[in-house]
């Protein structure tokens, strides 16, 4: 595992409440397997978002124990202190990385993309290990393409966004 960070991206990490992890393997150097990101987010909305990648983990696969060392690398580079409390971390679905990140920042709040949630339930709705063809309802492509849409809102106003759905929903059936 190759573990990049600079002095500076500890301090803006320690600063932002937010911190988004992210893995891509398409784009990744031999002999890794891996390109790991680990970015501060500085929300400002609705007027802008700042966004800085702090961290760069080369690593040679997504096993439990690889992320298990990154978490426990950064919390050692970060001398164990990560400034501003509470922190939120955002994560794709990959479980290995949310057990490994809760195990070390037990008092860090975990939540998931909802983007990366909408792409599954696509590609699942599509696969053939869905019992019953929902990616050809209409119905359902829209929800879902309502769905996606909605992750590019900030947090915060993703509940109105779905209260809101949920009542336009109900008003055709009554």
């Amino acid at each position: 595992m190759l573990f990049l960070m600079e002095e500076k991206a500890k301090e803006i990490l320690r600063k932002a409440k937010y911190w988004v992890f992210d893995g891509t393997f398409e784009k990744c150097p031999a002999p890794f397997k891996q390109v790991y990101t680990i970015v501060a987010v500085f929300p400002d909305l609705p007027e802008r978002q700042k966004s800085f990648i702090c961290g760069i983990v080369f690593a040679s696969n997504k096993t439990q124990s690889t992320y298990e060392e990154i978490f426990q690398r950064l919390k050692e580079e970060l001398d164990g202190d990560i400034g501003v409390t509470p922190k939120e971390f955002r994560f794709d679905h990959e479980m290995a990385a949310i057990q490994s990140a809760r195990a070390e920042f037990p008092d860090a709040e975990i939540l998931t993309c909802n983007f990366h949630y909408t792409r599954n339930l696509g590609d699942y709705a599509r696969s053939s290990k869905c019992s019953v063809n929902l990616y050809a309802d209409p119905g359902f492509q829209r929800w879902l393409r309502a769905l996606m849409g909605s992750s590019h809102l900030p947090s915060e106003w993703q509940v109105f966004y779905f209260i809101f759905r949920l009542l336009f929903l109900y008003s055709f059936f009554f």
